[in-house]
């Protein structure tokens, strides 16, 4: 008999509170569809769906990531935009990964943009996400534990908000959960179940070539898996056989690299230290984040040199990235959709304290919601934690423990913005859930005569 936990279902206001806030946002981007385009990153990624639906090509226009692309406007000014910056000349790709592009190539044509089908996916992914999350929930902190775990995935402010725009976290937000939950019930079984290994690791890999921040976290949860060899390689073979491939393909093109992106990511510390000059051209751009660890003017190796260089400087900044990790609403990119079309703004001035909220005043109420929600789910998080030690559940505090200092230790150099948060809270949740369980009996151990 299964236990009780894997026969509940998610109750109706799961779904509804999960649902309702992801499709109105989606029902405020269908109505202009270019208030998903708020990042430069969605730019690209069309620019990449392109040549793939058209060109059957997984390359760039040489030089277009040096132009400016537009922010604002309808789509004929997007239009103008791709024109000029799909097809050849190409330029290797090696920076983003084709699974997000490769989703919108299903979609994109000459007179067709994918933002509105795939906003819509987006917002499917993300109810079940919450769904998923309410699942593995219940099976460590019981129905009131999941109901928690559930309203916190669900009302999450960076979640929500990012949900219709056109960026690939949401998708890789819920299939790294789904990865990581297949892990948990494969630990969990008492024997080897090579095919629960297959589809963690497959979910793994297709995690990893929509957004390869978790590259290397299959790897560190592997360690766990020392007991069931069989096990541990069917799921390294799912996870990195697609990735080793995509490794060739950019060695053929020059660098020996999975992506670019994080060597590009590092850079950054160095040029904001002053320690190298602001890169201007793609040139450049591929010469310092495509450059292997061996080089010395590699990211990795300028990135540690700035450490060692500028440890003030460094700490201070990485800490403000961590803070904004942890406290960023993503408030300001709802604004940003609502200026989507709106004339140009008056010159800037200095900002101040509260900026956001001194020019948003209608908004500071969600604001204040949102902050106390991520003090809650921190505490419950923190309480769930102390809860799984009490009961020696090693296998769920060690999975969820790596999986989020994992993702916390790469995404705080990417920069400070709740948007990374959002593949980390599912799995805060679900740790929160925890809280809520009942305490476990432990046997008492017999005497020795």
């Amino acid at each position: 008999m299964r236990p009780v936990a894997e026969r509940l279902r998610p109750p109706a206001w799961v779904w509804a509170l999960a649902l309702l806030p992801r499709l109105i946002l989606f029902g405020y981007v269908a109505a202009q569809p270019t208030r998903a385009l708020i990042y430069a990153d969605s730019f690209e990624y069309l620019a990449l769906a392109r040549n793939l639906a058209l060109h059957h090509s997984f390359q760039m226009r040489s030089g277009a990531v040096d132009e400016v692309v537009p922010r604002r406007g309808d789509f004929a000014r997007l239009e103008g935009w791709l024109q000029e910056n799909s097809g050849p000349p190409f330029s290797p790709e090696r920076y983003r990964t084709p699974g997000y592009p490769l989703l919108l190539a299903l979609w994109s044509g000459p007179a067709r943009l994918p933002v509105l089908p795939v906003a819509l996916l987006q917002c499917l992914a993300g109810v079940l996400t919450v769904i998923l999350c309410w699942h593995w929930a219940a099976r460590l902190g019981g129905p009131r534990g999941a109901a928690w775990a559930a309203a916190f995935a669900a009302l999450e402010p960076a979640s929500v908000i990012h949900t219709p725009l056109l960026l690939t976290d949401t998708l890789a937000a819920g299939v790294l959960l789904l990865a990581m939950f297949l892990f948990w019930r494969m630990l969990e079984e008492p024997d080897d179940r090579p095919l629960g290994a297959l589809g963690s690791g497959l979910s793994c890999c297709v995690g990893i070539m929509i957004r390869p921040v978790s590259l290397h976290l299959p790897l560190l949860l592997s360690g766990l898996l020392l007991r069931k060899r069989r096990c541990l390689l069917v799921f390294l073979l799912g996870v990195y056989l697609v990735p080793a491939l995509w490794v060739v393909r950019n060695a053929r093109l020059g660098s020996p690299v999975f992506s670019c992106m994080s060597g590009w990511s590092f850079a950054n510390l160095p040029m904001e230290a002053g320690m190298i000059k602001p890169v201007q051209t793609q040139a450049e751009r591929d010469r310092i984040s495509c450059s292997s660890l061996g080089a010395a003017e590699s990211s990795s190796r300028l990135f540690l040199r700035c450490l060692a260089a500028h440890p003030a400087f460094s700490g201070k900044l990485l800490a403000k990235r961590a803070f904004y990790l942890f406290e960023g609403t993503s408030l300001d990119m709802l604004v940003d959709m609502m200026r989507v079309g709106a004339p140009p703004a008056a010159a800037a001035v200095p900002p101040r304290r509260f900026q956001f909220q001194r020019d948003h005043p209608a908004l500071v109420p969600l604001w204040i919601g949102g902050l106390a929600l991520l003090l809650g789910l921190y505490a419950a998080f923190g309480k769930g934690c102390w809860r799984l030690f009490q009961d020696r559940r090693w296998t769920s505090l060690l999975l969820l423990s790596a999986g989020i200092l994992y993702l916390v230790a790469v995404t705080i150099p990417l920069g400070g913005s709740g948007r990374y948060r959002i593949p980390i809270v599912p799995l805060l949740a679900v740790g929160a859930s925890a809280a809520w369980a009942r305490k476990e009996n432990k046997p008492s151990e017999k005497k020795e005569s």
